[in-house]
């Protein structure tokens, strides 16, 4: 017969062999034309049944001859062997498809192939084996194996575990049933429940106490039966402790001990609850009164009080013990924020359904160079199962399918190295600036002193295109309020807003004469409006009534800027020397031929590319210098994340105007990231690119693993942020999204709205942590709590469970953005299940160390933040501990 007809014989074959074993025919006579030659299982092979069942399908033998032909009519003897149950016939003929079947009814013993078939035709010598599988029917009978009548004394663990079997009718074992363990009178048992292995067998452990002590195991398919256990205690036991009142211990709180061979001496009787010596205040024979010591923050739990006399120990009596610290009582998006070290414990409690929280051990300190040791550590009273909190991970669009690879790459990219560099260098400057004119702000004149002529300024209101005019470049390598660089310039473009300057000296082709209408234009539409409502009006010391911006190759020769802004030109030159008496801006000229940027040139598309966020960035600092510089009782500068970070902010602002957006929208990675390209220029990736930095960022694959908690955003490297994070970017992006998180929080309450904010901001006489307290009118603490758990929390709830909290962006979906980026780019708590565990760390300024701690189930947990020796913080440092409960 062709294979694959046979197979298909097959498939169906069972059914025929049974009509034809229920109509008893014998099949035929056999082939004359040859005789059998060999045999074959046609079905049947291989089956699984309960012990005594009849197997599902008949078990089919095939005789063919020596050509391969199935042969009819010949008789197949069948048999069983011992312990393998009956058959239908012991012999039967195969029918026309050479085929002969019997049913099968499997015996009593349970076990894979322990059923065996065994058929063969007179004049063979081979026969053929056919096995089945039996398994255990229900469970019948519970016994005890071994453990019974031990012997020991109160506080001893039994020499042998507790030991039962589950049989089914027949003696087979029964493996995955539950069994239960319960006690009476007295001990306790390592576990509730265990469950039977392939032997059908369970055990426990037990622990013996005083009194009568019998152990009972039970299986629920066994109504009404159990297997019974007893153990007598040991003639010498002489110390038995019979009760602890109260019920629950209160650490500190007092407890009376109640039993036999107690000593009437206080001090010869030693009390140990939960493995810790306790006081004894007052003793006899029978009782005994102590003081339940102070733990160290445990959570509330069962432990055992013992009793020891001389060199005799007493039972173990469960007790159980409240935990100290700060009760967490949370609902599903509400922050528990704690300042005082001495509360540094939180204590968790016992939750049967899932549950997840978020762990912040943050510093305060506005010193970068503040860098504390920790240790973030819990104790559970038991294990909990571990989950995630599930996200959706569908993406926005096909495109969005490679972003996080796009990220991964946009460290490497020109146009971010460009930029990185530029940023630290800038940064640089305006550290340096901050120093080099801090003294006397308040001297400084909100308007040009009357002896000083507007036609003697080095731009006046009144210039055309084509006017030649000489201008003094500030030396950023020097002191720049004292030495300048004479040039020439050229007016190009005159603005309702902005007078643009060209050096003559400047490279070869570079901006042309429409570039300079076009830049002009984006500036007084775009720029200059976007960035005046929302950090106020700048200053004009020069009366001109607009903002100088020279393009000069001295930018270029500058290492590593594309464009600055200087406070020393908004001092009088009679005070410093470079000054050019109003408000000027200093962009790098387009150079084709890398004639000042050898070996790379900047191009002209570069350049104008470059522009737009230049000068909305650096516009914001004219604002910020000349507010500051006029605003009554002011006598400091902005700090350096201050003026970045809202410099960083005006590059949203203006690129949310000129692509049609606003604030408040929530915008999610198709706008962050810039995926559909919808503008040329990246406004917002460079900020999110610092914040994937701050977060570890380095690659696809790798990520520091201090961060974030070593990387600061506070200031810079040069001074005292050794962090391993950004390299140059601290002052940016991070700070752009926590001024951000300001405007979005405090925007709707804030005379002024969000731009109320930010001017509030400038129009201070603080600055750093003092002015967003005065401000929001809110402790910093309580802030950067909050705004450090948005930026974990920021959309994991829709809608915000608890909108009071301010655990979220109004404009950004963060949540959004990190699933559209590389693991390593995302924020990553260390991550942890309600089990033990101590965590080390450091935190520096500014930053958070983050964990998660989550289970199916949520036993009682107590979490503690201690310095890096274990001992409680002291009062007034920089360490505060919060928790936000994630579901």
């Amino acid at each position: 017969m062709p294979g694959a007809v046979e197979r298909a014989l097959r498939v169906g074959m069972a059914g025929a062999c049974v009509v034809l074993a229920a109509c008893g025919g014998d099949g035929g006579s056999p082939t004359e034309s040859e005789g059998p030659a060999a045999l074959t299982v046609a079905m049947g092979e291989g089956q699984r049944a309960v012990v005594g069942a009849v197997l599902e399908k008949p078990v089919g033998i095939k005789v063919t001859g020596a050509s391969g032909k199935a042969l009819a009519g010949v008789t197949v003897n069948f048999a069983v062997r011992a312990n393998s149950g009956s058959l239908s016939a012991s012999s039967w003929k195969t029918n026309a498809s050479g085929i002969a079947s019997v049913t099968w009814t499997l015996g009593n013993k349970a076990g894979t192939d322990a059923d065996t078939l065994e058929a063969g035709v007179d004049g063979l010598a081979n026969k053929i084996i056919v096995t089945a599988s039996a398994t255990a029917a229900p469970p019948a009978e519970l016994v005890v194996v071994s453990g019974d009548a031990q012997v020991g004394a109160p506080g001893d663990a039994a020499a042998e575990p507790l030991v039962v079997q589950v049989r089914d009718a027949y003696g087979n074992p029964n493996e995955g049933v539950v069994v239960s363990w319960s006690v009476e009178g007295g001990g306790t048992l390592s576990a509730g429940q265990d469950t039977t292995d392939a032997d059908g067998r369970a055990s426990v452990l037990w622990t013996l106490g005083a009194g009568n002590n019998r152990a009972f195991a039970t299986v629920a398919e066994l109504s009404g039966t159990s297997a019974p256990f007893a153990a007598s205690l040991t003639a010498s036991d002489v110390v038995i402790l019979t009760s602890v009142a109260p019920e629950t211990l209160e650490e500190g709180g007092s407890a009376t001990l109640t039993g036999s061979g107690f000593s009437a001496s206080m001090a010869s009787n030693k009390v140990y609850v939960d493995g810790v010596p306790a006081v004894v205040t007052a003793a006899s024979e029978t009782s005994l009164q102590i003081t339940v010591p102070a733990f160290d923050c445990r959570p509330t739990r069962n432990a055992p009080v013992r009793v020891q006399v001389g060199s005799e120990g007493s039972n173990a009596v469960d007790r159980r013990i409240t935990g100290t610290g700060t009760t967490v009582n949370l609902a599903v998006g509400a922050q528990l924020i704690v300042r005082d070290p001495a509360k540094f414990c939180l204590q968790l409690g016992e939750s049967a359904v899932p549950a997840e929280y978020l762990v912040g051990a943050q510093s305060v300190s506005e010193a970068v160079s503040s860098l504390t040791p920790v240790t973030l550590s819990a104790t559970a009273a038991s294990s909990g199962g571990v989950f995630a909190l599930p996200h959706s991970t569908s993406l926005l669009t096909s495109r969005l399918a490679s972003t996080g690879a796009v990220l991964a790459n946009v460290l490497v990219t020109p146009d971010d190295q460009r930029w990185r560099l530029h940023r630290a260098a800038e940064a640089r400057l305006r550290a340096r600036e901050r120093m080099l004119l801090q003294r006397g702000v308040a001297t400084r004149p909100a308007q040009p002193p009357a002896t000083r002529r507007i036609s003697a300024l080095p731009v006046s209101g009144t210039v055309q295109v084509g006017d030649t005019i000489p201008i003094k470049f500030p030396d950023i390598t020097k002191d720049f309020c004292s030495t300048s660089i004479p040039i020439k310039t050229v007016v190009r473009a005159v603005g309702t807003k902005g007078i643009w300057l060209e050096d003559v000296d400047n490279p070869a082709n570079g901006y042309t004469t429409s570039d300079f209408q076009s830049l002009s234009s984006e500036f007084d539409n775009d720029i200059y409006a976007s960035d005046v409502a929302y950090f106020g009006n700048p200053t004009d010391f020069d009366g001109n009534g607009r903002v100088v911006i020279v393009t000069t190759k001295e930018v270029n020769k500058s290492k590593n800027v594309l464009g600055f802004v200087v406070s020393t030109d908004l001092v009088p030159s009679t005070t410093c020397a470079a000054s050019n008496d109003g408000e000027f801006y200093y962009g790098r000229a387009p150079d084709p031929a890398g004639e000042y940027q050898a070996p790379a040139p900047y191009t002209l598309a570069t350049a104008r590319k470059d522009a737009q966020l230049l000068i909305a960035h650096e516009f914001t600092h004219v604002i910020q210098f000349g507010r500051r510089m006029t605003y009554p009782g002011a006598k400091v500068f902005q700090s350096v994340w201050e003026m970045e970070g809202q410099a960083t902010l005006a590059q949203e602002v203006v690129g949310h105007d000129i692509n049609g957006r606003s604030s408040g929208q929530n915008y999610g990675a198709m706008v962050a990231l810039n995926a559909d390209r919808a503008s040329e220029v990246d406004w917002y990736l460079p900020g999110f690119t610092d914040l994937a930095l701050y977060y570890g960022f380095q690659s696809q694959t790798d990520r520091v693993a201090t961060a974030p908690e070593q990387c600061s955003w506070l200031d810079l490297a040069s001074n005292g942020n050794s962090g391993p994070c950004i390299s140059g970017r601290e002052v940016y992006g991070v700070p752009w999204l926590f001024l951000r998180w300001l405007s979005d929080q405090f925007g709707p309450s804030v005379a002024g709205g969000e731009a109320g904010v930010q001017k509030g901001l400038i129009d201070n006489t603080r600055s750093g942590y003092a002015s967003v307290e005065n401000v929001t009118g809110v402790k910093i603490d309580t802030l950067l709590a909050q705004w450090a758990a948005s930026l974990y929390t920021d959309d994991l709830w829709s809608p915000l469970p608890n909108p009071n909290q301010r655990l979220g962006y109004r404009s950004w979906n963060l949540n959004d953005i990190y699933l559209h980026l590389v693991p390593t780019a995302r924020l990553t708590p260390r991550a942890h299940s309600f089990q033990n565990f101590a965590d080390a760390v450091s935190v520096r300024g500014g930053s958070t160390a983050y964990f998660t701690i989550g289970g199916w189930s949520a036993p009682a947990t107590a979490i503690k933040l201690r310095d890096a020796g274990g001992q409680a913080m002291a009062p007034g440092g920089p360490m505060q501990l919060w928790i936000v409960r994630l579901q």
